[in-house]
């Protein structure tokens, strides 16, 4: 993956919307700290629908990026939100990445962000985070919601429960601490409010039933998963008109549109390039337009022990 290959203006314009645009996985009927937006009002260029990007601000984009871990779909994700509170004319950004420290030099936390809203007044610290996460079957077929603990991320490394627990008590709470407190005060700040923007999509079996968690925005983004083993079952029951594409993780945000240049898979291709799969697989299915091929649906395909190992990760 090359950044400049990957993350093309026209990349970078969509993924830009997606963050203004798309849901939050949870809002404020969770907790008073997750907000269902950000940015304020705006009609300045950047903040219109069907804006592109300019050269000069692509080239912008790709330096900050080269000086981060920027394969990372969070600093990614990041980046492109300091991008956006930069540009915008009634924000002001005093602290981004600010790590505090205790008194031993070890690192008890970091601020993502802290900014100011020029026309209220107000300066906010910002959480960010943007999560793609798995329902696992609940034993219940009737129940209405499920446990947090039932989302996992596709790398078995994250699970929704621990992801909000941290947030809530640890992340937005660092100003809390003497330490925060100290690094606020540095900044001239006398009042802070607090916000949490979480992002991303929630991907539901196909094979049992898994009720959206407890609390979650209801017009949040959705997918599905399915085992390797059920894929091609699972294929025959979809039109023969979608084709599919696996996208880099980079291109998981806003959703796809590939030019008709780009190679797609039918479903007899797909599970030949899915076959003894090892790890999660993020597939988008696509329909044919005049303009390229444009997301229907997204879902992953996982090993078939993969349900187990997340069943195990409780």
């Amino acid at each position: 993956m090359t950044l400049a290959a990957d993350l093309s203006g026209t990349q970078l314009s969509r993924d830009l919307r997606w963050i203004q645009n798309s849901p939050v996985l949870f809002n404020d009927s969770c907790h008073s700290c997750f907000v269902p937006g950000v940015l304020p009002q705006c009609r300045s260029p950047l903040f219109q629908p069907g804006y592109t990007l300019t050269p000069e601000a692509v080239a912008t984009i790709h330096s900050t990026l080269e000086q981060k871990r920027w394969h990372l779909l969070g600093i990614y994700y990041e980046t492109l939100w300091h991008y956006l509170l930069d540009q915008h004319p009634a924000t002001h950004i005093l602290a981004r990445n600010r790590q505090v420290q205790k008194a031993d030099h070890s690192t008890l936390g970091e601020f993502d962000l802290i900014y100011n809203h020029l026309n209220t007044g107000i300066t906010t610290h910002l959480e960010l985070a943007v999560k793609f996460y798995l329902g696992i079957p609940s034993p219940s077929q009737h129940q209405q919601t499920s446990h947090w603990h039932q989302w996992v991320g596709p790398g078995l490394k994250d699970r929704m429960d621990r992801k909000l627990h941290r947030l809530l008590n640890h992340q937005i709470r660092l100003g809390h601490t003497p330490e925060g407190a100290a690094v606020i005060a540095s900044l001239g700040i006398t009042q802070l409010s607090r916000s949490i923007c979480l992002q991303g999509y929630l991907f539901y079996p196909v094979h049992g039933c898994c009720p959206p968690p407890e609390n979650c925005n209801p017009d949040h983004l959705k997918g599905y998963w399915v085992a390797e083993s059920m894929l091609s079952h699972w294929l025959e029951q979809q039109s023969s008109r979608l084709c599919y594409f696996k996208p880099a993780k980079l291109r998981w945000l806003a959703s796809l549109h590939e030019s008709k240049n780009q190679r797609k898979n039918n479903k007899s291709s797909l599970l030949q390039s899915l076959a003894g799969l090892r790890e999660p697989q993020l597939i988008i299915a696509c329909t044919e337009e005049p303009d390229g091929y444009n997301e229907h649906y997204r879902f992953f395909v996982v090993p078939d022990g993969w349900q187990q190992l997340a069943e195990s990760y409780y």
